[in-house]
């Protein structure tokens, strides 16, 4: 999600291969409409959490602005 680029604390989200799935999704439709076999294939496709802020620890000093107000 582009968003969580921008938000703060920064979002830790999931990346996903998009682009070779859409590539492997336009391939079969490709496929089913000229009636051509569909290939036996097994997709696993492996998402890449990319780790931002929201699961960091607090830094020394958000956590002094907590414990003293």
């Amino acid at each position: 999600v582009l968003v969580s680029r921008y938000v703060r604390p920064r979002l830790t989200t999931v990346r996903y291969p998009i682009v070779t799935m859409a590539t492997q999704a336009a391939e079969l439709a490709l496929a089913l409409a000229d009636n051509r076999p569909l290939p036996e294939i097994t997709n696993v496709f492996s998402p890449t959490l990319v780790r931002r802020h929201s699961v960091s620890t607090p830094s020394l000093e958000a956590s002094h602005h907590a414990t003293s107000d």
